[in-house]
């Protein structure tokens, strides 16, 4: 017996399910008693859900029985329920006990069979609707069977075995349908073990007797001890053993049949033969070896209008068939829904009221408790009070944990469901931690703590920071600009945990960003801080320590922030403490700010870094280039002065024409106020932390005419102060060092750089002599040096060492080349032997055994340098063009298609064959350009996507991966082109190798010939891809593609020899063919064309209904074969398309019998071949 509550929360209205397994069938009109246990009640009126419960069980009502929630179900002229079946009732507007739990008591369930008295006899009583006639069994009413029998009256005697034998049978059929029902009563009189009473019931007027389950017959039986009722489905039995005389009760109706037996018990089954009219067979079957007769008496059949059993109870009793107990499933404790308010300061750390309040759901008895549950970070362990106008009685709180029972004591009354319900609880201290704080529960119990109602989520309460006290900023040093020493003093209302943070927010001005803030302990909290900043916030995290106690004041110092570059009161700053995770424990956010003063003349602080770029032409009036940075804002109007220190022979502002030149700040005018003393006003002002620049000129002359010879001299340091714009108070200042001073290197022109030669060429990877040529402007030494830096790809010492020599006719002496080639750099010395070189010299010397770059270069440059042999640039030139570097030659060049794919429009496969003259690199590229001459075209892609991969071993490393397949560009003139990159190999190919690649995919040319050449290009992985090598070679022909023809593809419109006919010729283009093209017939001997050149209609372009077959023309008739001209405005057919071509005016041959093979092909206008078919079937003349 299994329970189930929907809801199952206390004094909720409840749908209450009973499911229980019968162990004995349920009669077919028999009764169910489910009671329910003592604590639920009705919600409302009681009601029998029949849709939820099992479907046909009976008729139910519901009721309050002796207070107690009673299910009745009365069966009547149902079907029994067999054994183990599965029951399912549900009663709906019940009321779940008050208190959680499982209730006290059980569920009862009973079935029970209604009987009638063991003493009730006499004929069938039609309870319930009226008899509408009776049969009562005997000679004059029963047909003889085929065993021994004798009627006597009423007295029914039998003898021996009946097994296969027809039994007495009714005279009459009988019928149940239409709501009618019989009710059939007699007595068996049990004298033997095994008398064997038995009825049964059949359609068929011949129907005999056997035992167990027949399709068409139902019976009931005593078999020995045991009584029987046989179905075509069911065989249900009970024991029935004492020998005596029986009442026996059997009625039926169109959906059950009962056989019972008041003394024994009663059995139900199915009733399996429908409304149809049957016979009632009568009779008994004796085992062997008994001796006297079995006897019924007074069997009455009654026929009823409506059912049997009716009222029939008032005469009988119900008799117990199962019966069973089990606790109802629990009661869960129903939830509330209730608010937690603060009744007092919501500030972290405050002590007050917490008002709890919601609706009651059940009555609450007078020694109820009321427990909230307070999160963990509230204080409840202080004195706590209660109270309540809503809940009488006076009221005491306790705590135990974060759990606050509150109990009533006297003067309290029972809370009803519904009252609206109020509690507060004082003395509870909040969290000392702002936030929202959740996990607020509340439970109402009974006296032994079983719970009532709930709400394990009772509201939240926002929490608000704490305040600090006694809190100020103090620097030690208020200097504008100045890295002073912040000391942080405050009182922590609420601690501070060991892993917290303080966080000082700092009026706007100052700088935070150097990323070097630390902080120290001085007293209230030990441990370390860790500092970090972010904008003008700096956030010091404890790292160790002990908890800082509620009340401490703490005071820190802090190093790293810098004071603001503008005088005067700062605004005010902010403190605030945290947890680790962020949560704001106390705050203050007006601390007092200061006053900040101005850096006294004379103790700037220093810039980082400084910076000079200078250039002073010796002998003339220069320029000079001022970078700094600087480290404070400087106002608008602000100045930047520069103070030179004067030096002999150094004139500075000679010509009183100093002014500024150029400026990244908006600065335009410069002005003087002493020798060596210049200003730049800043109009915008400049931003703390900006490098600006600006180039005094006209200003400084430095000593005597200049000399090639080298440095004449050095400036001076210069002194860079940032001020106010009054210039009466220094913001940054930093000394710039001293300058040298000395010519510029002159020019060298017509200077130019000639790579290897190659036949005329250069070509990536040749290897040779390369040849300098510059002229000098100033006179060069004998022992000069010239270094040359050539660009990337050059390579040195290949196949010998590189030696300079002298190209005839420019210098002279002896060169080498001075230390170690490297960086591209080779430097070449002059051995002092020759002689000096006069300014306006040309020079040209070459370098041998060098390589160029292994791979095109369009256009690249070097750098010349002629100077001492001290290192001194004399002339120089840094941009000399270098001849650009075109590709190298592949050799060996071929290309070959697949042996057994040669035909025109076949799709392929195509294998190039090249030797490289420079290796192609890892990542390199190779790039094919297939021909295209609008007559022979390739078509990469064909019939699936083109891929590439390598034939050969020596050099299958890595893969290759299609980067770009490219069909012809007729506007362009340029071939299918398709470029492909190598990938994951270890090594590049070596110069000289043979390659061998295969390319997938490509359509050959639609017409058979000789399509032209095409091209390879290997290129290199550097960006861009350039060229290393390229070649080009012819590719293989191309051969006619077959035409398809049927069974029949030649037909004649009169086959009579010697006739003037129409011939129609029906075959398949395997490649499309153009307007314009020629289809060629060549007839079998004997056939010849009327002089008049009768018309030729090409139809029937299979499949392709939009193509226009246009006209077409017989061109010449020479040896046999029509030459047919289409006209130019057909469209092309398309490949694989089937033509019909009709020519008139064909004379059939004069000899009857089989002609020999046709033959057909087509071209192009120009009679290139495209498709064609050698034998063709001939035709038969008649």
């Amino acid at each position: 017996i299994v329970s189930t509550l929907t809801p199952s929360g206390t004094g909720e209205s409840s749908s209450v399910k009973v499911e229980f397994n019968n162990t004995n069938p349920i009669p077919a009109n028999g009764r169910i008693t489910v009671k329910f246990p003592p604590a639920f009640s009705a919600a409302g009126t009681l009601s029998f859900n029949s849709g939820a419960s099992t479907s046909n069980i009976g008729s139910a009502t519901v009721a309050d029985v002796g207070g107690r929630v009673q299910l009745t179900v009365e069966r009547t002229g149902l079907a029994p329920v067999p054994s183990g079946t599965i029951t399912t009732l549900q009663v709906d507007n019940v009321r779940n006990p008050g208190v959680s739990g499982v209730p006290s008591g059980e569920f009862e369930v009973e079935t029970a069979q209604f009987l009638l008295p063991e003493t009730s006899t006499g004929p069938p009583v039609c309870c319930g609707g009226n008899q509408t006639g009776q049969v009562v069994l005997s000679n004059s009413t029963l047909v003889a069977g085929q065993g021994n029998e004798d009627f006597n009256g009423t007295r029914l005697r039998f003898w021996n075995d009946m097994n296969g034998k027809m039994a007495a049978r009714t005279s009459a059929t009988f019928n149940v349908g239409g709501g009618k029902s019989l009710d059939i009563r007699g007595q068996a009189e049990k004298i033997h073990v095994c008398s064997d009473h038995f009825l049964y019931f059949s359609a068929s007027d011949s129907a005999t007797w056997n035992w167990g389950r027949t399709s068409g017959i139902v019976r009931v039986v005593w078999n020995c001890n045991s009584m029987y009722i046989y179905t075509e489905n069911e065989s249900p039995s009970l024991s029935c053993a004492e020998n005596k005389l029986y009442n026996v009760s059997v009625t039926i109706n169109e959906q059950a049949i009962t056989f019972d037996v008041p003394a024994c018990g009663s059995l139900s089954a199915a009733w399996t033969l429908g409304a149809a009219n049957f016979y009632t067979f009568v009779g008994a079957d004796q085992d062997s070896g008994i001796s006297v007769a079995t006897n019924w008496y007074d069997v009455t059949i009654g026929e009823c209008e409506g059912d049997v059993n009716g009222t029939c109870s008032a005469t009988g009793t119900y008799t117990r068939v199962d019966a069973g107990t089990n606790s109802s499933a629990p009661v869960t404790c129903v939830g509330v829904s209730a608010s937690t308010v603060l009744t007092g300061s919501a500030q972290a750390g405050e002590v007050g009221s917490v008002n709890v309040s919601y609706t009651a759901a059940n009555t609450i008895a007078t020694d109820a408790k009321f427990k909230v549950t307070f999160p963990s970070d509230f204080d409840v362990s202080g004195s706590l009070t209660a109270s309540s106008t809503a809940i009488s009685g006076t009221l005491s709180a306790s705590a135990s944990g974060q759990v606050v029972t509150v109990t009533r004591g006297s003067g309290a009354t029972a809370l009803s469901a519904g009252d609206a319900l109020h509690l507060v609880i004082g003395g509870v201290r909040n969290p000392r931690v702002s936030g929202t704080a959740s996990g607020f529960a509340l439970e109402v119990t009974t006296a032994g703590d079983t719970c009532i109602e709930q709400d394990e989520t009772a509201g939240e309460i926002l929490i608000t920071p704490g305040n600090l006290t006694v809190a100020s900023l103090s620097l030690s040093d208020a200097r504008v600009g100045a890295h002073a020493t912040s000391t942080i003093r405050f009182t922590a209302t609420n601690g501070i945990p060991v892993n917290g943070k303080i966080l000082i927010v700092y009026p706007s001005g100052y700088d935070l960003s150097g990323g070097s803030a630390s902080a120290s302990t001085v007293s209230g909290l030990d441990g370390t801080l860790s500092a970090s900043v972010a904008g003008q916030t700096l956030t010091l995290t404890r790292t160790s320590g002990a908890a800082v106690a509620a009340g401490t004041t703490v005071e820190v110092t802090v190093t790293g922030p810098v004071n603001p570059g503008q005088t005067g009161a700062t605004g005010v700053a902010v403190f605030l403490t945290e947890t680790s995770d962020g949560k704001r424990i106390d705050e203050r956010t007006d601390v007092a700010g200061t006053t900040i003063t101005v850096s006294p003349m004379g103790t700037p602080s220093a810039v980082e870094p400084p910076t000079l770029i200078g250039l002073v032409i010796g002998g003339r009036n220069s320029e000079i280039n001022v970078t700094v940075t600087t480290n404070h804002t400087v106002p608008s109007n602000g100045l930047v002065t520069v103070e030179f220190i004067a030096l002999a022979g150094w004139n500075f502002n000679a010509t009183n024409s100093a002014a500024v030149s150029s400026s990244n700040f908006g600065a335009t005018s410069l002005s003087t106020t002493s020798a060596g003393l210049v200003s730049v006003a800043a109009p915008g002002g400049i931003a703390a932390g900006t490098t600006v620049w600006f180039v005094f000129t006209d200003t400084v002359t430095p000593p005597g005419p200049g000399s090639f010879e080298g440095a004449l001299t050095s400036t001076g340091t210069f002194t860079v102060t940032t001020k106010i714009p009054d210039a009466s108070q220094s913001i940054d200042e930093v000394v710039l060092p001293a300058l040298s001073v000395r010519d510029p290197p002159g020019s060298l022109t017509n200077a130019a750089i000639q790579p290897v030669l190659s036949g005329g060429t250069a070509k990536a990877g040749a290897v040779g002599s390369v040849e300098v040529t510059f002229v000098n402007e100033n006179g060069l030494p004998s022992t000069s040096r010239f270094r040359v830096v050539f660009p990337e790809g050059f390579a040195f010492n290949v196949g010998g060492t590189t030696t300079p020599s002298i190209v005839a006719g420019t210098i002279n002496g002896g060169l080498s080349v001075e230390g170690t080639i490297s960086n591209n750099t080779v430097v070449v010395a002059m051995d002092g032997t020759g002689l000096s070189i006069n300014s306006g010299t040309t020079v040209r010397f070459a370098l041998s055994n060098m390589k160029n770059p292994e791979e095109s270069v369009p256009s690249h440059s070097a750098t010349i340098q002629a100077g001492r042999s001290d290192g001194f640039v004399i002339d120089e030139n840094t941009t000399v063009p270098v001849d650009p570097i075109v590709p190298n030659g592949l050799s060996s060049v071929s290309l070959a298609y697949a042996t057994n794919a040669t035909r025109a429009g076949q799709t392929t496969n195509i294998t190039l064959t090249f030797t490289t003259f420079n290796p192609v690199p890892r990542g390199g590229r190779i790039a094919v350009v297939l021909p295209d001459d609008n007559t022979y075209t390739y078509v990469l892609n064909s019939q699936g996507s083109t891929t590439a991969s390598f034939l050969n071993s020596s050099i299958a490393d890595g893969s290759l991966n299609v980067v770009s397949a490219i069909q012809a560009n007729k506007t362009a003139s340029t071939g299918p082109t398709l470029i492909v990159e190598r990938s994951g190999a270890s090594a590049a190919i070596a110069a000289g190798a043979t390659v061998e690649m295969q390319v997938t995919h490509v359509r050959l040319p639609e017409v058979s010939g000789a399509p032209g050449t095409f091209s390879v290009t290997t290129q290199s992985d550097t960006s861009g891809n350039p060229s290393i090598d390229s070649g080009s070679g012819s590719v293989q022909s191309v051969s006619t593609n077959v035409i398809v023809v049927g069974a029949n593809p030649v037909s004649l419109a009169n086959a009579t020899r010697g006739a003037n006919t129409t011939v129609t010729v029906t075959f398949n283009v395997t490649n499309p063919l153009p307007a314009s093209a020629r289809i060629k017939v060549d007839f079998a001997a004997g056939f010849s064309l009327e002089p008049a050149f009768a018309p030729v209609a090409i139809s029937a372009i299979d499949g392709v209904s939009t193509v226009s077959a246009g006209t077409a023309t017989v061109s010449a008739f020479v040896s046999g074969i029509a030459d047919v001209l289409r006209g130019s405005d057909g469209d092309v057919i398309p490949a694989g398309s089937q033509v019909t071509l009709a020519i008139s005016g064909v004379v059939i041959p004069s000899t009857a019998g089989a002609t020999a093979a046709f033959e057909i092909s087509t071209t192009l206008a120009s009679n290139t071949a495209i498709d064609i078919n050698t034998n063709v079937p001939g035709v038969t003349i008649t």
